[in-house]
């Protein structure tokens, strides 16, 4: 007979742990006093076999043991036999010893502004393939299975919760110690600002400003940074600081007059928010006129004249106040235009008589800005 086969069983084995079975099978039976099958190992330092084996006589086959010693990495081995000029061979892997696994680097705990992701991580140790299964409070999370683990953006309602791992193999299994996570409200920004009021006279009136965070400003307060995008018409100060704990505060801006209806844009900012606020700054109203009074009120024709004076109900424009003057009779005769100067309030003018052969009176009128005061004045003979 010949050599018909080598098997072996298992096929793959671990190094030092495990041993295989060589089973040779001769093409008919064994003769008298048996047949002696040489073998032979490829490596020699993973594998032992025995020089040989012997198939007893009218048998068709015989079995070894492949003893195995511990390896480093996967190692194929090639076992041979020979018989009746026929050579058969078989592969044998053996693998390294499955060691379980080992968590070399605990996850660390983290702090993190709401909004924000959270990265935990994890180092560990141990035959390769390592499987990952992050928790979180003691509950799987659905694919997180790596090494790391990237939270969503984070809620204050995620606060305190414990993330763990478990790295495992074919050895075994651990389970990380837990990171805790913090998660602290997100700094508060500027809200709002508004003014109160809106419209206001330059010079005469000013506005309140009012800025509103979105939550309690922090330890320290919360300075907002105020700016005028025209200081000749309204101005505010560089900043105002809302107190600790309180979420808005007051400032004023402050108006100068100006001579047409300014659009002023008040801008307050904070935590990386701006907001703008609209004022209009109006030009006080031109006056009218508040009264007209003759001195004397009495005179006689010809031989004396009155002074009339004429007062605003305000300070003259820029240009001065052009105030039409007027007689009703031609007795007494007035200039027909009185200029009060900038800024001033009245202005005085002649009234001169004429002779009179009948004691009369003569209605004085000073009008401006659609405003009319009368006087009388006595004419007497």
């Amino acid at each position: 007979p010949t050599l018909s086969s080598l098997t072996l069983s298992p096929t793959s084995v671990v190094g030092g742990a495990q041993d295989a079975t060589g089973t040779v099978t001769l093409s008919g039976a064994a003769p008298a006093g048996g047949a002696v099958v040489a073998l032979s190992s490829s490596n020699t330092g993973a594998t032992q076999v025995p020089s040989s084996v012997t198939v007893p006589a009218g048998a068709t086959s015989a079995t070894f043991t492949v003893t195995t010693s511990a390896v480093v990495a996967s190692t194929s081995v090639t076992i041979t036999a020979s018989y009746g000029g026929v050579t058969r061979t078989a592969a044998l892997t053996v693998n390294p010893a499955v060691v379980p696994p080992s968590i070399t680097t605990q996850p660390a705990s983290q702090t993190v502004v709401a909004g924000q992701t959270a990265t935990f991580s994890v180092k560990a140790t141990g035959t390769a393939p390592l499987a990952y299964q992050w928790r979180k409070n003691g509950m799987a999370i659905s694919g997180a299975t790596l090494s790391s683990y990237i939270t969503p953006p984070t809620t204050t309602s995620d606060n305190g919760s414990q993330f763990t791992v478990v790295v495992s193999n074919s050895a075994g299994s651990v389970i990380s110690s837990a990171a805790i996570l913090t998660v602290t409200p997100p700094p508060p920004t500027l809200s709002t600002l508004t003014l109160n009021p809106t419209s206001v006279v330059g010079g005469a009136q000013n506005a309140t400003g009012t800025v509103t965070l979105s939550g309690a400003a922090p330890t320290g307060g919360a300075a907002v940074t105020l700016s005028s995008s025209n200081t000749g018409a309204a101005r505010v100060p560089s900043s105002v600081t809302i107190p600790a704990g309180a979420t808005s505060a007051t400032f004023t801006v402050t108006t100068s007059a100006v001579t047409a209806s300014t659009s002023v844009t008040i801008s307050a900012s904070y935590g990386g928010a701006t907001r703008t606020a609209t004022l209009t700054v109006k030009a006080p109203p031109l006056p009218t006129v508040a009264s007209l009074t003759l001195s004397p009120s009495s005179v006689v024709g010809g031989l004396q004249s009155s002074t009339g004076t004429v007062t605003l109900s305000g300070p003259a424009p820029a240009g001065g106040a052009l105030v039409s003057v007027s007689s009703s009779s031609g007795v007494a005769q007035v200039p027909s235009v009185v200029t009060i100067p900038a800024g001033a309030t009245s202005a005085s003018f002649t009234v001169s008589t004429s002779i009179v052969l009948l004691s009369t009176s003569s209605n004085i009128s000073a009008s401006y800005n659609g405003s009319t005061r009368t006087a009388t004045l006595s004419v007497l003979l």
